[in-house]
This record gives structure tokens, C-alpha cells and sequence, in this order.
């Protein structure tokens, strides 16, 4: 299955972006799934993008992780993992 994406996002007045995203094209089983995971920055905190980028980077983790120790997982145990998270 093919998916086209796009990102597109406004930094405004800020230095940095604080915003991350993550998209994941992967199999499971035998059927493709899209993970999209957005963390959107404060801007009022400090370190902000790293914040977001932590978020991005743990849901990512977990949703390797499950599928790679289960094979045969469900999507209702992928959501409940990610939602630990």
C-alpha cells in the first residue's frame, strides 16, 4: 500500500521549531500500517523541542518494540501500548 504525506508546519516567532512529528510505514503481519505521532512544542518552556522530540522518539520505541516481540499483535494492543506512553 502506498501513502503520500506531507509536513507542514509554522515556526512563528520562535528561534527553533518546538514541534516534532514522527511517520512510520511499517508491516504488521501482513498488513501495512502508517504511525503518524505529532508532539507539539510549549513555548513558553524551556527546551521545549526536546520535549517533543522525547515523545516522538518513546512512541516510536514502543511501537517497534511491540511489533518486533509479538509478531502476530493486534491493533488494540498497539494502541494500548502507545498509550502508556
Amino acid at each position: 500500500m502506498k501513502y503520500r504525506t506531507a509536513i507542514i508546519w509554522e515556526q512563528g516567532g520562535r528561534k527553533e521549531n518546538e514541534d516534532s512529528i514522527s511517520l512510520l510505514n511499517v508491516k504488521v503481519g501482513n498488513k501495512p500500517m502508517l504511525i503518524a505521532c505529532v508532539a507539539d512544542g510549549i513555548g513558553s518552556l524551556d527546551h521545549s523541542e526536546i520535549a517533543s522530540s522525547m515523545v516522538t522518539y518513546a512512541v516510536k520505541d514502543a511501537f517497534e518494540e511491540i511489533i518486533r516481540s509479538k509478531p502476530d499483535v493486534t491493533l488494540k494492543q498497539i494502541q494500548k501500548r502507545i498509550y502508556r506512553v
